[in-house]
């Protein structure tokens, strides 16, 4: 997101706020309070994004756990040569073993 688009998107938020709040108590509100909640909203907003972070790279972690995604070993390579495949079309450990299993 450009500073742009991030400064219009802050802008809106403060509108929001000050909508809502107006909404909610029948008045204007007051700087401070408009300034209070745009803190805590900002807040949450950042805690979420960083939340959604984390469970990106905990996702990604997880997914290559066991290595699967790894290239393929030599050994592996070797045993496709032996079984009658060409192993220079192999670009993971997981698809490597599918072959070998599929070939046995």
């Amino acid at each position: 997101m450009n500073r742009d688009a991030l400064i219009e998107d802050q802008c809106m938020l403060v509108k929001k706020i000050v909508d809502d709040l107006k909404k909610i108590t029948g008045q204007e509100a007051r700087l401070e309070t408009v300034l209070a909640v745009y803190e805590q909203v900002n807040k949450w907003l950042l805690s979420a994004k960083i939340q959604a972070e984390r469970e990106k790279i905990r996702e990604k972690r997880n997914s290559d756990k066991d290595g699967k995604d790894a290239p393929p070993t030599r050994k592996q390579l070797r045993f496709i040569e032996d079984l009658g495949g060409d192993p220079k079309g192999f670009k993971t450990k997981r698809e490597a073993s599918a072959w070998i299993e599929k070939h046995m």
